[in-house]
């Protein structure tokens, strides 16, 4: 996957008009697709079931959590406390101690290891025998004696946890011994409390059953695959899915209404999330970001035998609903391993695949469109490229991140599209999934194989028409990862102002995102990430912006109007009730 700087940056400008430019069609879907509330479950209580004994405690210098009285339920997410399951013994606010060498940041517990290392899990959710894993924090940084220290107990290292420390496999025998090693500051048991995600916490610590709809993502930690299932059958949790993930084996699993406390005891389970499903997030763009000189000309700015920024022998994964093969400014130029990816219902992925390659040899007159001046507007950022298609309908495509990844790779292409995602805003197990994807996509392999991964913003911005507004932290996943391209959504100037009447109101609802070509859309994803999760004020995100609203582009012939009545989108609501 070897390739010239010179296609780098036409490459990456190509995939990053393509992620945005797809929002608008997609924003009303992703609505009616969101992940019910966590209220909607009702109140039971959850027997914990039996595990071991209590295993010694490891013993010497290094320091261990310590039993702590039984917590209180923690109050709901509020402007005033938006982490209320957060734990920690730190006497300073993040922003002070976040890159101090005797901090350890986890998602759910903030610990400063020179501080009395008690904290208030509830005892349901701390481990009750050998917690099969521990975070261990070095004193300094990490070097190679320390991790030859690790494995000369039997460690096995299977993540970097901030700061300076790794989450490790290893029994409380090997504790014991690491415990007494120098240059180990610190060693926490990986306890049940650890593991859960945002959306599953409040159920296990109220200790309330899960909603019946839901799925749950396992990741477990290395190990046999075959008793992994075995023992998830003989529990009655159903395996739907299964993919590999940096960490370990992850499954995506239907268990009983009683089992979330449960599997956060399982010493061989590393982590647990809700399980989300795959949602789309969707001319006059190519003058704007530089691709041509001005709206009219045919050419790229360095001329037509500029084959960089042409896209002549480069192949763009693009992850979609599919692409209509037979269209006619696609044609000849449109390839996929799944049959089924060569059409397209929906008509989302012929529309972002036409923003990256339309020839735009058959699209209409530029005067007919409001803003736009030739057919020369509507050509793709790369009008020669190749598109590699691969569906995100479950039920025909790749049914993991990892085969969307490692196809991708293996096709040799050199750019992966995005315009979905996952509508969690939290950093979760596929954000990591991506991130470790741009490094090295098939990593049993010799030599690095990396990707270029690009990710639409997301329609959760709920900003204004003038370019402000809005929440930070509003970047789905996997767009919030480290390593990929995120790109946000400004508006196109095409300066709509056809009144629409309705409810008795007369308004001109496409003006206020039509009057301006370097405003941000209301409804694009703002940054930044993980506001005081990483660090005070999160990371920055997106990286950058492009046009993203109104565009025109390519249309499936097998596209079907939503206002014709022949498609409908089912909407699921459990535990609703109609007053009289």
């Amino acid at each position: 996957m070897s390739f010239r700087t010179s296609k780098w940056a036409w490459i990456s400008l190509v995939c990053l008009i393509g992620a945005v430019a797809n929002w608008w069609l997609g924003r009303d879907w992703e609505q009616r697709h969101r992940i019910p509330a966590e209220s909607s479950a009702t109140n039971s209580t959850v027997p914990t079931r039996p595990t071991t004994a209590p295993a010694d405690a490891p013993t010497g210098p290094a320091r261990t959590t310590s039993p702590a009285p039984p917590a209180p339920i923690a109050s709901p997410s509020s402007p005033t406390n938006p982490f209320p399951y957060r734990l920690s013994n730190a006497t300073k606010p993040i922003s002070e101690w976040i890159e101090s060498e005797r901090a350890i940041l986890l998602r759910h517990a903030l610990v400063d290891t020179e501080a009395p290392l008690s904290l208030d899990i509830p005892p349901h959710l701390r481990a009750q025998g050998d917690p099969g894993a521990y975070v261990v924090q070095a004193e300094g940084a990490i070097d190679q004696a320390f991790r030859d220290r690790l494995r000369a107990v039997g460690a096995e290292i299977v993540s970097y946890v901030p700061n300076n420390a790794y989450l490790v496999k290893l029994s409380s025998a090997g504790a014991a011994q690491l415990a007494g090693s120098p240059g180990v500051r610190t060693l926490l048991p990986w306890e049940p409390y650890y593991k859960l995600d945002s959306a599953l916490m409040p159920l296990a610590v109220e200790q309330r059953p899960l909603p019946r709809n839901w799925q749950l993502n396992l990741i477990f930690f290395p190990g046999d695959r075959e008793a992994i299932v075995r023992s998830l059958a003989a529990a009655d949790i159903q395996v739907v899915g299964e993919e590999r993930t940096p960490f370990g084996p992850q499954f995506v699993v239907r268990a009983p209404a009683d089992a979330l406390v449960a599997l956060a005891h399982r010493p061989d389970v590393q982590a647990l999330e809700l399980h989300r499903s795959r949602v789309p997030a969707n001319d006059l763009s190519r003058g704007h970001v530089r691709v041509a000189t001005n709206t009219t000309t045919l050419d790229s700015y360095q001329g037509p035998a500029s084959a960089p920024l042409t896209g002549v022998g480069v192949l763009v994964n693009v992850n979609d609903t599919g692409v209509d093969a037979q269209h006619p400014d696609l044609a000849g130029r449109v390839i996929s391993s799944i049959p089924a990816a060569l059409t397209d219902g929906p008509g989302h992925g012929t529309h972002v695949a036409g923003i990256i390659a339309s020839s735009g040899l058959n699209d209409p007159a530029g005067d007919q469109v409001p803003g736009s001046f030739t057919n020369a507007d509507y050509r793709g950022m790369a009008p020669r490229a190749t598109i590699f298609v691969q569906p995100l309908n479950l039920a025909v495509g790749p049914a993991s991140d990892t085969a969307l990844q490692e196809n991708a790779a293996r096709t040799n292409a050199l750019i992966s599209n995005n315009s979905w995602s996952y509508p969690v805003r939290e950093y979760n197990f596929a954000s990591a999934s991506w991130d470790a994807a741009v490094r090295d996509t098939l990593p049993g392999q010799s030599n690095a194989q990396p990707l270029v991964v690009v990710f639409a913003a997301g329609n959760s911005g709920g900003g204004n028409n003038e370019g402000s507004g809005g929440g930070a932290g509003s970047i789905d996943s996997p767009a919030n990862g480290k390593n990929v391209i995120t790109v946000g959504a400004l508006e196109s100037f095409r300066n709509i102002t056809n009144e629409v009447s309705a409810m008795g109101m007369t308004n001109q609802p496409w003006l206020g995102q039509t009057d301006s070509s370097n405003i941000v859309v209301s409804f694009s994803g703002r940054g930044n990430v993980a506001p005081g999760i990483e660090g005070e004020f999160g990371r920055a995100k997106p990286d950058l912006v492009a046009p993203g609203t109104f565009i025109v582009s390519t249309r499936s012939s097998e596209w079907v109007d939503p206002e014709g009545g022949t498609e409908t989108i089912p909407t699921l609501l459990t535990n609703q009730f109609l007053g009289a």
